[in-house]
């Protein structure tokens, strides 16, 4: 990951620290749900990950507001026995994923947002393990995203967000048998359905902390 996506990333993270980007009232919390993921590739299968991290809401004006999401994501989906001898199975891709949406309050209780997701790949295991596999997946993966959310207790929501992956999983180059160059590739978008609760744990008002 290249140290400007770091900072990024860490810029982004403050917001989760700091109430005092508004005079309204900001909240700091958990999240935590179910991946159901896959990708659109011929042979594959949809799978069953999970994420949980920290949530951040922070006032801009009315009805309209801002979250942030700072996640652990697991993304995964089944293969097709590739080559014949070698089994199915499922590939695990572990990310530090930031959400940034806008986030609109239709009443008390319902609220939709969009935004997009930057992620930075930390490892990828593939189940059952095998002697040639090699992680060849990029780094960085980036999606678009909306969702709805339901409060269900004071603090306490239900959360439903779709991402569509507008990053490739894998790039490189073709080659003939004979070495030569057959020109570039590009593979594999995530579609991901996340289903999950956040729960308000601290609010602050005025920069003045207080927990739920």
């Amino acid at each position: 990951m290249k140290p400007v996506n770091y900072f990024v990333l860490l810029s982004f993270s403050l917001l989760f620290l700091n109430p005092v980007f508004s005079q309204d009232q900001t909240t700091l919390g958990a999240t935590a749900g179910v991946n159901f993921s896959k990708i659109n590739l011929d042979e594959t299968n949809s799978a069953v990950g999970y994420y949980a991290g920290l949530r951040s809401q922070i006032p801009i004006k009315g009805k309209f507001s801002l979250v942030s999401n700072l996640i652990y994501s697991l993304k995964n989906w089944q293969f097709e026995p590739f080559p014949p001898n070698e089994p199915a199975g499922t590939m695990n891709h572990h990310y530090l994923d930031l959400q940034v949406l806008g986030n609109y309050a239709l009443n008390q209780s319902i609220s939709i947002g969009a935004g997009i997701e930057a992620g930075t790949l930390l490892k990828t295991k593939r189940e059952p393990d095998a002697d040639l596999f090699e992680d060849i997946y990029e780094k960085g993966d980036f999606s678009i995203l909306a969702g709805i959310s339901y409060r269900i207790l004071k603090s306490t929501r239900i959360d439903v967000r779709y991402l569509h992956g507008i990053s490739y999983l894998f790039k490189g180059n073709l080659t003939d048998a004979n070495g030569n160059d057959l020109g570039e590739f590009k593979e594999g978008n995530f579609r991901v359905i996340q289903i999950g609760l956040s729960t308000d744990i601290i609010k602050c008002k005025k920069g003045e902390p207080k927990k739920v």
